[in-house]
């Protein structure tokens, strides 16, 4: 089977933090460093079609899971995801990241930082 055949698939684009979003899912203002009632996004981007699952991990500076999403896409073209964490008694101050997961495998990895 030629490849133009061959089924689309989803893949991965680019990742983006932020602490607005806007009706598409879009970062308004990207950042790395945020106060610590922030609630913070991690816009990801897609293109293709098909079925597939994505998945963000956010965890602090010591490598514990402070909070894990995924989201099962049904893409026809060119999507953007949010996922976000937000803590109402504040997060501590300190460096964080968040992994970014395609069908179980890492696509990209931000880091940022609460002050």
């Amino acid at each position: 089977m030629p490849a133009s055949d061959a089924p689309a698939a989803v893949t991965f684009g680019s990742v983006e933090l932020g602490s607005t979003v806007d009706a598409s899912n879009k970062i308004l203002a990207s950042g790395s460093s945020f106060a610590p009632s922030d609630t913070i996004y991690a816009s990801v981007d897609t293109s293709g079609s098909g079925t597939a699952t994505l998945a963000a991990t956010w965890s602090d500076q010591d490598g514990k899971t402070v909070h894990e999403d995924s989201k099962t896409l049904n893409s026809s073209g060119p999507e953007t995801t949010a996922f976000m964490i937000s803590k109402p008694s504040g997060f501590a101050a300190g460096n964080y990241k968040v992994d970014i997961s395609l069908n179980g495998s890492q696509v990209a990895s931000k880091d940022f930082s609460i002050r």
